[in-house]
């Protein structure tokens, strides 16, 4: 699967489209998967590469409901934790 973002479409400068692989028990972080296809610049063969990030997911009176193979929409932000630094801030698909 092959989910590609486009910053030009989307209002959140520095956004990228991934794939939600898992949650916290909490509901708190999520961890997304972005994956992109690059071609070799020599051989033209097509290369995938995956990338994981943690996000953090808001709750309370904003919460998003976010489940495993859902894409979301993911912008950096200030450091929440050691490894979290990006925030879920919109559901693109669910599945």
């Amino acid at each position: 699967m092959n989910v590609l973002a486009n910053p030009s479409s989307s209002p959140f400068p520095g956004s990228r489209v991934g794939r939600v692989v898992s949650l916290s028990p909490d509901g708190t972080t999520a961890s997304i998967e972005i994956d992109t296809v690059i071609q070799h610049k020599k051989y033209l063969k097509r290369l995938r590469r995956v990338v994981s990030l943690k996000a953090h997911v808001k709750t309370g009176d904003q919460a998003l409901k976010v489940q495993p193979k859902d894409h979301v929409r993911i912008i950096p932000c200030r450091r929440i934790s050691k490894t979290k630094s990006w925030l879920v801030v919109q559901v693109e698909r669910v599945l």
